[in-house]
C-alpha cells in the first residue's frame, strides 16, 4: 500500500511548479581534497538502503504515497570546477544544479561531488524534495553519516544507520476529543491574530496577510541564484547575551538589516515592517521513540510570523522589536498543542496556497515577505572519509512571490548563512550576502 504522506508533505508536492520547485539542499565543504576520489567511489558503490532515500512517489490523484524501491543504486554525479575554483565558482555551479527540478519518476534526491575547489577543499551538494524531509531531520541525518574520528570510514547518507529517532511531538490524548481540543485552540489563535491585525506595535506577533508588498515579492522565474556567508558564532552569541535575546533573534535582526538596506537602495522601503515566516520544529529531542517516520523523513514543522522592524533606523531598536515579535509568536505556539500548532501553520497559508494553485497569486495579499530559518548543526569537528567538515551551507526553496530566502545552520564555531534568490529578481545576491558581515558589525557596535 505504501506509506501515506502527511498534510504538510502533500502541500509541498501540490505547490511545485516550473517556477517554484520544492526541493531543498545543502553544500558540505570539506578540507582535504585528496580524499575526494575515495569518497566519490564509496558513494557510488554503496546501495540505497536507508529511508527516505529509498522512497519513490506513487502519485495517484487524491492518494499520494511513498513506496520503497529495493536494490536501487545511487546516481552520484562528479563535477570539476575550472580554475581558480573559488567560492564564487562553487556558488555558480550549485545555482545551476539547484535550478533543475527533480524527476518524480525517480527517488526525489540527488548527490553531486564537486572537485577543483581552491584551498585544498572539495564539496558535496545534496538536494531532496521537501516532501521527504525537513531541516532538523536533514541536519540530523547529515551528522549521522559523519564521524568525530578522522580515521573512521563513513557510509553515505543512503547507507548510514538512521540517527536516534526524533519523535514527532504529539498532542496529549488523540481521537475525536483531541481533535476537538486542537480545533478550539486553533480557532482561538486565529481569532487573536485577527484582533491584532491593526496593532502597530512592532513587538507584537505579526498577522498573516498584512505584509507590505515590495520588489522582493514578485512572481518568480525558474532560475535560482545561491550565495552564502560565514559569521562568527561566538560573536553572535555574545551579542545575544549582551542584549538579553536569543541567537535566533540576532539572526533575524541581521537579515532585517540587509533587507532594509536592499529596499532603501531601490527606493522601495515601506513604512510598515516586513514580515518573516520562521519555521519552528515540532519534533521532540532525539530519543528512542516509536515514530519511525520522524527519523526516516517527512515533515514535523510549524511556523511563527515575526515583524522584522525594517521601518526602524537603529540596529539596537530593530533587534528589540524583532525579539519582542518573535517572543510573542513563540508564546502563541507554545500555548497550543503540537497538532494545533501544525494546523495553525497550514490554516494561515491556505489562502496563499489556493491563490497559487488557481493562478491568482499575483493579485492575492501577501501572507509574509520572506522566510528566515535557523537550524542547529554540529558543534564538534566531524570527518568524512578522513576529510574534515569545514562548512554546511543550506540551500532552501522559494514560495511564489518570495524572491529571497535566508537559512542559517551552526557549524562548529561559525554560523553558516545560505541565501537563495530568484535569479530574475535578485541579481546581486553575492553582494547581499557580503552585507551580512556589515550588519553583524553594526549590531555588535550598537549592543
Amino acid at each position: 500500500m505504501g506509506t501515506p504522506l502527511g498534510a504538510m508533505d502533500r502541500l509541498f508536492l501540490r505547490l511545485e511548479s516550473p517556477t517554484t520547485p520544492m526541493h531543498v539542499g545543502g553544500v558540505l565543504v570539506f578540507r582535504g581534497a585528496a580524499h575526494a576520489a575515495t569518497h566519490l567511489a564509496r558513494l557510488r558503490a554503496a546501495p540505497v538502503v536507508a529511508s527516505p532515500f529509498d522512497w519513490r512517489l506513487r502519485d495517484r490523484p487524491g492518494a499520494p504515497a511513498w513506496e520503497r524501491v529495493s536494490g536501487a543504486t545511487p546516481e552520484v554525479s562528479h563535477v570539476r570546477l575550472a580554475a581558480p575554483g573559488d567560492d564564487a565558482a562553487l556558488m555558480a555551479e550549485v545555482s545551476r544544479l539547484h535550478s533543475r527540478p527533480l524527476d518524480r519518476a525517480r527517488p526525489l534526491w540527488e548527490c553531486h561531488v564537486i572537485e577543483g575547489l581552491s584551498g585544498d577543499r572539495f564539496a558535496v551538494y545534496y538536494k531532496m524534495h521537501h516532501a521527504c524531509i525537513d531541516g532538523v531531520s536533514a541536519i540530523r541525518r547529515l551528522q549521522s553519516a559523519l564521524s568525530p574520528d578522522p580515521r573512521a570510514t563513513t557510509p553515505p547518507l543512503w547507507a548510514a544507520e538512521p540517527p536516534p529517532r526524533a519523535a514527532r511531538a504529539r498532542a496529549p490524548g488523540g481521537g475525536p476529543a483531541g481533535a476537538a481540543r486542537s480545533a478550539a485552540e486553533l480557532a482561538a489563535c486565529l481569532g487573536r491574530l485577527a484582533l491584532a491585525a491593526r496593532d502597530p506595535d512592532p513587538t507584537r506577533t505579526a498577522t498573516p496577510y498584512t505584509a507590505p508588498s515590495t520588489p522582493l515579492n514578485p512572481m518568480l522565474g525558474p532560475g535560482r541564484r545561491v550565495a552564502w556567508q560565514r559569521l562568527p558564532l561566538h560573536g553572535v552569541r555574545a551579542v545575544a547575551h549582551r542584549a538579553g535575546v536569543t541567537i535566533n533573534d540576532v539572526a533575524l535582526a541581521l537579515c532585517a538589516h540587509v533587507l532594509r538596506d536592499l529596499l532603501r537602495a531601490r527606493d522601495a522601503l515601506p513604512d510598515r515592517p516586513l514580515v518573516a515566516m520562521v519555521p519552528v520544529s515540532l519534533r521532540g529531542p532525539a530519543s528512542d521513540g516509536d515514530d519511525a517516520g520522524a527519523s526516516a523523513g517527512g515533515n514535523a514543522v510549524g511556523s511563527i510570523l515575526c515583524k522584522l522592524g525594517t521601518h526602524l533606523h537603529g540596529p539596537r531598536e530593530r533587534l528589540d522589536a524583532v525579539a519582542g515579535s518573535a517572543r510573542a509568536g513563540k508564546a502563541m505556539v507554545r500555548a497550543m498543542s503540537p497538532a494545533a500548532a501544525a494546523g495553525f501553520s497550514l490554516a494561515y497559508s491556505l489562502p496563499a496556497v489556493a491563490a497559487q494553485l488557481t493562478g491568482l497569486a499575483r493579485r492575492a495579499p501577501l501572507p509574509f515577505n520572506v522566510v528566515v530559518s535557523n537550524v542547529p548543526g554540529p558543534r564538534a569537528p566531524l570527518y568524512c572519509d578522513g576529510a574534515e567538515l569545514e562548512a554546511i551551507y543550506p540551500v532552501s526553496l522559494l514560495f511564489e512571490r518570495q524572491a529571497i530566502n535566508f537559512t542559517l545552520v551552526s557549524c562548529g564555531d561559525h554560523l553558516d548563512v545560505g541565501l537563495l534568490a530568484c535569479a530574475d529578481s535578485v541579481p546581486d545576491l553575492g553582494a547581499i550576502a557580503a552585507q551580512l558581515v556589515d550588519a553583524y558589525r553594526a549590531l555588535d557596535a550598537a549592543v
